[in-house]
C-alpha cells in the first residue's frame, strides 16, 4: 500500500468514522492504514448507492464494483489494496461481494418481513466487515470469525434503530413487519410519519435488546484478538453501544433524528468496558443459536452445525 492511498483512507476515516477514528488510535500504524483503507472501500460502496445522482447510475457503480472484485473488470488503487487485505487475511472477497449485494437491497423498495430479512441485511451491511476486520488484524480462526459477524449485526441494528426517521425520508424501513404488526404499525404508517411514538419506540426496544446480545458474542470474541486490536475493537463496541442506550433514555424521541453520543460519554463508556473485559472469567464458547437465520453466508455457522 503506498503512502497516499493510506493518507487518503485516513481522512476518510477521519470524516465520516468518528467513533472508528477514535478507536483506531490504539492499533499499530500499519494496522490502522490497513483498517482505513477498508473503511474507505466499504464508504465508498454505500455512497455509490447513497450519493449516486440517479438509480441508474447507482446500479452502473454497483455493477462496475462487483466485476472489479471478480476480477472482470478494471480495478482502481483503493479496490486492490481492500482485496489485497481480504485475501492476504484468508477470507477472500466472499464477504466484499456479500456487503454488495446488501448495499444493492437498499435500491430496492427496503421493506423486511421478518428477522430473518433483517438479520441477513444486518449481516451483509456490517458483519461482512467484522470478517475485513479479522483480515487486517490476520486472524484466521473460524470461531474468532463467528464473533466478529455478531459484533457487525450488533452495530448495525444500532444504526437502524438510531436512523428510524433519517430511513423513512429516504422510502426504506428495516423495522420488519412482523414486530411492527405485533404494535399495530405497518410500513405505510412509518414511511408517513403516522406510527404512535410509545409503539415505536417499543419496537425499537425490542431490537436494542437482540442487539446486545450480539454485542455480547461480539465482545465474548475480543480474546482471539491481538491485544492492541482487542483495545481499539472493544472501544469500538462500547462506543457504538452507548448510542442504544441514548435511545432508550430517549423515551419517545423516535422521530426525533439522529442520536449523537458525546465524546465524553464516548470515552466513559469505553472505561467501563474496560474495567469489566479486564475482570478474570471464563472464555465462553460461540452462540450459535445467533446464526440461525444467517446460518451458511460465509463466515457464519454453516448450517450443518445448528
Amino acid at each position: 500500500m503506498n503512502d497516499r492511498l493510506a493518507i487518503q483512507s485516513r481522512q476518510v476515516l477521519a470524516h465520516h468514522g468518528r467513533t472508528f477514528r477514535l478507536a483506531g488510535r490504539l492499533l499499530p500504524a500499519a494496522q490502522l492504514d490497513a483498517a482505513a483503507v477498508v473503511y474507505a472501500w466499504c464508504r465508498r460502496v454505500d455512497d455509490a448507492v447513497d450519493e449516486a445522482p440517479s438509480e441508474e447510475q447507482a446500479r452502473t457503480a454497483i455493477a462496475a464494483t462487483r466485476a472489479s472484485l471478480e476480477g472482470a473488470g478494471s480495478v482502481d488503487q483503493l479496490t486492490e489494496a481492500a482485496r489485497l487485505i481480504f485475501e492476504g487475511g484468508g477470507i477472500g472477497v466472499g464477504p466484499a461481494l456479500e456487503l454488495v449485494m446488501g448495499m444493492e437491497q437498499d435500491l430496492d423498495e427496503v421493506r423486511f418481513a421478518d428477522d430473518a430479512e433483517l438479520l441477513t441485511y444486518c449481516y451483509r451491511a456490517a458483519g461482512t466487515v467484522g470478517l475485513m476486520m479479522c483480515a487486517v488484524f490476520g486472524v484466521t480462526d473460524p470461531i474468532a470469525h463467528r464473533h466478529a459477524i455478531d459484533l457487525g449485526v450488533a452495530m448495525q441494528l444500532t444504526n437502524i434503530c438510531r436512523d428510524v426517521r433519517e430511513d423513512a425520508d429516504r422510502l426504506r424501513v428495516y423495522l420488519p413487519a412482523s414486530r411492527l404488526a405485533e404494535q399495530g404499525i405497518t410500513h405505510d404508517d412509518v414511511l408517513a410519519y403516522d406510527a404512535h411514538p410509545d409503539a415505536m419506540q417499543r419496537v425499537v426496544h425490542g431490537l436494542l435488546g437482540m442487539a446486545d446480545d450480539y454485542y455480547r458474542s461480539g465482545e465474548d470474541g475480543l480474546h482471539h484478538l491481538p491485544w492492541r486490536a482487542r483495545w481499539a475493537i472493544l472501544a469500538a463496541s462500547r462506543m457504538y453501544r452507548q448510542i442504544g442506550v441514548r435511545l432508550l433514555r430517549r423515551g419517545r424521541g423516535v422521530w426525533a433524528g439522529r442520536t449523537v453520543v458525546p465524546l465524553h460519554e464516548k470515552i466513559w463508556a469505553f472505561a467501563l468496558g474496560a474495567w469489566n473485559y479486564m475482570v478474570p472469567r471464563r472464555r465462553p464458547s460461540h452462540r450459535t443459536d445467533l446464526h440461525r437465520l444467517i446460518a451458511g453466508l460465509p463466515g457464519a455457522v454453516p448450517r450443518g452445525e445448528l
